[in-house]
C-alpha cells in the first residue's frame, strides 16, 4: 500500500523537524543550536497558520 504524495511529504517534513535539531546539538555549535531551534519554531507557527486560515477563514492579517 502507498501513501499518497500529501502524506509522505508531511511525513518528511515532520522528520527533518526532528531531524534538524538533533544534528545541530550533536555538533555542538551554539549557531547551529541557535538556527535549528528558530527554524522549528517557524516551522511550528507555519503549521498552525494551515488551520487558522484554511478552516477559520480568516483571509489575510494584513486588512484593517
Amino acid at each position: 500500500m502507498r501513501l499518497p504524495l500529501h502524506s509522505a511529504a508531511v511525513l518528511l517534513g515532520l522528520a527533518l523537524i526532528i531531524a534538524v535539531p538533533l544534528a545541530a546539538s550533536a555538533s555542538g555549535s551554539p549557531a547551529l543550536i541557535g538556527l535549528a531551534t528558530r527554524l522549528v519554531i517557524y516551522a511550528i507557527a507555519a503549521l498552525s497558520l494551515d488551520p487558522i486560515l484554511g478552516y477559520g477563514a480568516q483571509v489575510s492579517f494584513g486588512h484593517a
